[in-house]
């Protein structure tokens, strides 16, 4: 599994976003990936995640050294349904894409 960022592919995301999707499960208007008419407690986010079993399984556990802050830090992407951007403003995406930081959005 490639996760060293590389180009955006033809679906809008990385490679190594793409990577990581089939381990992912988020909530997502017009897909398949979970019911998207309710969220449940346990369902999604890091208790539901295929990523999470893989990085506590014996077979990788040696071999994916983590800290308990970067553990912490995948958990919280993944209970903050896993997105790709910070922002839904194309212009800031496209700021993304070239490795730039975007502002934190304004409290509404």
């Amino acid at each position: 599994m490639t996760l060293t960022g590389g180009d955006v592919e033809k679906n809008g995301f990385t490679r190594s976003y793409n990577a990581l999707r089939p381990y992912l499960r988020w909530y997502e208007w017009g897909g398949e990936s979970i019911d998207q008419t309710v969220t449940r407690p346990g369902r999604g986010g890091s208790t539901d995640s295929r990523l999470v079993e893989i990085l506590q399984d014996a077979n990788h556990r040696d071999q994916v050294q983590l800290t308990a802050q970067e553990r912490r830090r995948i958990y919280i992407w993944l209970d903050g349904n896993a997105p790709f951007y910070g922002t839904y403003e194309k212009d800031e995406q496209e700021a993304q894409r070239r490795g730039l930081a975007v502002a934190e959005p304004k409290v509404q």
